[in-house]
């Protein structure tokens, strides 16, 4: 536990510079990486990943582009740089950022790529100003922060260096389906009170990289047991209030080539541990992996995708479905079509998860993807979770998500980000195993599968950034068949 818990620690420095290639060389990763091919034992030496400086930076863009906020109040915003193909690239080390705001009355701190603002008392409520970020040669657009006037607040004191918290609620526009997010550094407040204006209770849930989510459903006028009575000027959560972190044991089976047994054993703890924990620390999901227990066996071991549901082979393989664990097991290879990565299915009643990691193939983040299948991100969901591909992308992300499908190395980002869409789903859809493992103070939800859509769960590209509406050319996407009945 203490060992895993010190490599989350190392890797979240490291991936600080969000450049995986960097960690795959301080570590000395064995084995082939993305876009290695088939082959027979012993397997050949592995690849020489060459790394492309990232394209220069052709916009910026201060997310979240527009902000709500009370008078007097702080929060925090962070720029976004992006190249002529509109992908984020990074910004060259040692770019100096000014921050400014317009009218010129609002106090600004800047750290790295973000900044911590304070909205001006000299504007009421209902009124505006507006955020920009330069870089000496480029300048962004601007971020609107309207002043709204205090209502019930939510209260989540912020201490440098904790990062700030997000928080996603119902509240307004009628609907009330997650139509309010905040990136609080220390209070966001409501125009109107929550227990007023939807038919539903109103709900929050506040995600944080130093503690668990933490979800709570508000009062419905009329309807009896619903907690809490929020009123106006209540604090609705604080930070001191914010559950531990959840913690999830992940058993680790090896079965490959005996030449490569040692090495992928120490790849798995930085792959399915380390790795794991740091991007969902950045990620705000309230997750955090550790080391249940781990086995090196016979190998090498070719697994088939039509054994998920095989207790005999997963019995062979050191997997036990009645058991509480997340398992993930590496072999030489995964077929049909020499997967990289394969999560099984985890059906009602399953107390286990297994994914499955092919040492021929895989590359750094294989195991944390796989991972997020099993929290949820999989089927009924169009593309099985996944959050798009160069052929078939989904509107609101790119290659920077772990749910993209495959990762480039090469690129100036690599595959880190799990929106705040995805965290809620993580935490709350009934197909997530994270709710089996720990489930929050109430039902889990039946995610409505379309993933642009605010319904039961947020729009999945929900975020701190703001990302518009699909446009109406955009492909609708296809629900699949839920394996759950």
């Amino acid at each position: 536990m203490k060992s895993a818990r010190r490599l989350g620690r190392q890797s979240s420095r490291l991936v600080q510079g969000v450049r995986l290639v960097t960690i795959c060389q301080t570590a000395a990763l064995a084995g082939c990486l993305s876009g290695c091919s088939k082959s027979s034992n012993p397997p050949p030496p592995p690849p020489t990943v060459v790394s492309s400086p990232p394209p220069p930076a052709t916009s910026l863009q201060v997310v979240p582009q527009s902000v709500h906020a009370a008078p007097g109040s702080s929060f925090s915003v962070r720029v976004v740089a992006r190249d002529a193909g509109g992908d984020p690239t990074a910004l060259p080390s040692g770019t100096t950022l000014v921050w400014t705001a317009s009218p010129d009355v609002a106090s600004i701190s800047s750290a790295g790529d973000g900044a911590v603002v304070k909205a001006p008392t000299t504007i009421p409520a209902g009124g505006s100003f507006q955020v920009t970020v330069s870089d000496g040669t480029l300048t962004s657009g601007p971020a609107t922060i309207s002043l709204l006037a205090e209502g019930d607040e939510v209260d989540v004191p912020h201490t440098p260096p904790t990062p700030p918290a997000a928080v996603v609620l119902d509240a307004r526009e009628g609907t009330c389906q997650q139509d309010l997010r905040w990136n609080v550094t220390n209070a966001a407040y409501l125009a109107a009170n929550l227990e007023a204006g939807c038919s539903d209770p109103e709900e929050v849930a506040v995600f944080s990289t130093d503690h668990g989510v933490s979800f709570e459903a508000g009062a419905v006028a009329g309807v009896t047991g619903s907690v809490p009575p929020w009123t106006s000027g209540d604090d609705i959560l604080a930070r001191g209030t914010l559950p531990a972190m959840r913690d999830v044991g992940v058993s680790i089976r090896v079965h490959v080539h005996d030449t490569l047994r040692a090495q992928v054993a120490v790849d798995a703890g930085l792959e399915a541990i380390a790795l794991p924990n740091a991007f969902h620390r950045m990620g705000k999901t309230g997750i955090e992996f550790s080391l249940a227990d781990s086995s090196i066996g016979s190998g090498p071991m070719t697994f088939d995708v039509s054994d998920c549901r095989n207790a005999t082979v997963l019995a062979g393989l050191g997997v036990d479905l009645t058991v509480q664990r997340l398992y993930v097991v590496y072999v030489q290879e995964i077929t049909p079509n020499a997967w990289r990565g394969w999560s099984c299915t985890r059906m009602p009643g399953d107390a286990g998860a297994v994914s499955f990691v092919s040492a021929t193939s895989k590359g750094p983040t294989t195991a944390a993807h796989e991972f997020g299948h099993q929290m949820g991100l999989s089927a009924p969901l169009p593309k099985d979770g996944h959050s798009g591909s160069p052929i078939l992308p989904f509107y609101g992300f790119d290659y920077t998500n772990l749910m993209w499908v495959g990762e480039d190395l090469t690129r100036a980002l690599p595959r880190t980000g799990i929106t705040l869409g995805q965290a809620f789903r993580m935490n709350l859809d009934r197909h997530s195993w994270r709710v089996h493992v720990h489930p929050l103070d109430t039902t889990p939800k039946h995610c409505q599968c379309n993933p642009y859509l605010a319904g039961v769960c947020p729009v999945m590209y929900l975020d701190v950034n703001d990302v518009p509406p699909p446009p109406s050319t955009y492909p609708n996407p296809v629900c699949k068949a839920d394996p759950w009945p």
